[in-house]
């Protein structure tokens, strides 16, 4: 190779070439959300799109977080853990199933979120004011004794579903599995960012 095709090393640290990839990543995400604006989808697209442009806000935030004056680490890798489960999501909100899994999926996910509305709304209102997401959490809760992919579950899962307290039908840890990632690798990762949202010794 001569010296004038020769390429001069990169003196940028592994930080800042992290950071450009991140603004790449997320521009070309951003780009191909804003493609795919207004065009029908059905349930599963309308949430993963979702999902997706939550995690695509969360990289802006880390890029202006990495330009402050006071460097908040904790902060940035509170918001790269919600990329993480974003991403999570997003593969498990796609990943190709069955009509009766997918609407146990569907399914569980309106339980949690009802149930974690009426845990919300119990600080501050009336049992009346809410009876509407009482009345709904029963529905939801009839609904997946009476799904086809529950009924073949161990009791103790389908319970456990019945809570209201899962996102994933088979935990996040089966989700990062199905999208591909190492489930002992994503374990350690989530773990390590999880402790910076507390105020754990780890955490500074």
């Amino acid at each position: 190779m001569s010296n004038s095709t020769k390429r001069e090393p990169d003196s940028r640290s592994s930080f800042e070439l992290a950071l450009e990839e991140l603004a790449i990543v997320g521009g070309f995400s951003n780009t191909v959300s804003l493609l795919f604006t207004g065009r029908s989808a059905d349930r599963q697209g309308e949430l993963a799109s979702m999902v997706h442009a939550k995690a695509c806000a969360h990289g802006r935030s880390i890029g202006a977080l990495t330009r402050s004056s006071m460097f908040d680490h904790s902060a940035i890798i509170g918001l790269a853990r919600m990329i993480i489960e974003c991403l999570t999501m997003y593969g498990y909100l796609r990943k190709s199933t069955s009509q009766s899994d997918w609407e146990l999926r569907y399914l569980v996910l309106r339980l949690h979120d009802t149930a974690s509305r009426i845990k919300f709304m119990r600080a501050w209102q009336q049992k009346s004011d809410y009876a509407d997401l009482e009345a709904g959490r029963e529905e939801l809760i009839e609904a997946i004794r009476q799904n086809s992919t529950a009924r073949n579950l161990p009791k103790d899962k389908c319970d456990k579903l019945l809570g209201g307290e899962s996102i994933f039908v088979d935990g996040m840890r089966n989700a990062a599995k199905d999208v591909g990632w190492d489930s002992d690798a994503f374990l350690a990762i989530y773990n390590y960012f999880s402790a910076h949202l507390h105020g754990a010794p780890m955490s500074f």
